[in-house]
């Protein structure tokens, strides 16, 4: 029926209009259309007029304008966009498209191997006023060890519930272990103990490097007392 409704015009392709319903609804930055209703004998489509997010509206928007007609971005880009945006779990990620995101600078990838996640580039952040949150969302491991030396000053050790604790709303645990392990094996951190009694302290590497610099510290301050500096 579909077939003999599009040959006479009455319809256009079968299944665009859906399509078209997903790419109109995320672009202005309003809730995904709701579907859940439906069963095997009707169709009960829900959409929200609230628009739920202007900044991604205005981020979809910018990033078309600076598009030409053939790379426009299409439905699933733009609903990848959207579940990158809301931080989903439990996506289909089609590696394809995501690589095309992060190639046009679109996406930001973090994390490495399994613990691999993906963010809105910097100038989503920027129309949402969110810089902090740019910043918080994009933590490194170097930024990720600062504040577990912070913990540490302040209790000497810690467990890893303490940095999942440190990280929460920030890094998942299997992202935090990841994290923490490479930190073990540089020697930045100490493991000790095993199995449910396994604390860390900082490691060697890093109390080497604290004394390294201390000690430059201290040559270069007994040289500028000996050149009258200070």
């Amino acid at each position: 029926m579909s077939d003999v409704l599009q040959k006479t015009g009455i319809v256009e392709r079968s299944g665009q209009g859906v399509d078209k319903i997903f790419y109109q609804t995320l672009k202005e930055g309003k809730p995904q259309p709701d579907y859940s209703k439906s069963d095997d004998f009707s169709v009960v489509l829900n959409l929200s007029a609230i628009v739920e997010d202007k900044a991604f509206a205005i981020f979809i928007e910018s990033v078309q304008s600076d598009l030409g007609d053939d790379e426009k971005l299409s439905v699933h880009e733009i609903i990848h966009l959207n579940q990158f945006r809301k931080g989903s779990k439990n996506f289909n990620i089609d590696k394809i498209i995501t690589k095309r995101m992060l190639d046009r600078g679109l996406i930001d990838r973090r994390g490495k191997t399994s613990g691999v996640y993906y963010v809105l580039s910097k100038k989503y952040y920027e129309y949402a006023d969110e810089k902090g949150v740019y910043s918080k969302v994009n933590l490194d491991e170097k930024q990720a060890f600062i504040l577990i030396l912070g913990h540490l000053k302040n209790f000497e050790k810690a467990k890893m519930k303490d940095f999942v604790d440190l990280f929460h709303g920030r890094l998942t645990r299997k992202q935090v272990r990841n994290i923490v392990d490479k930190l073990v094996e540089s020697k930045e951190l100490k493991k000790n103990g095993s199995g449910s009694g396994t604390y860390y302290t900082v490691g060697e590497n890093y109390v080497k490097g604290i004394a390294i610099i201390n000690k430059a510290i201290k040559i270069g301050m007994d040289r500028l007392k000996a050149d009258g500096e200070i």
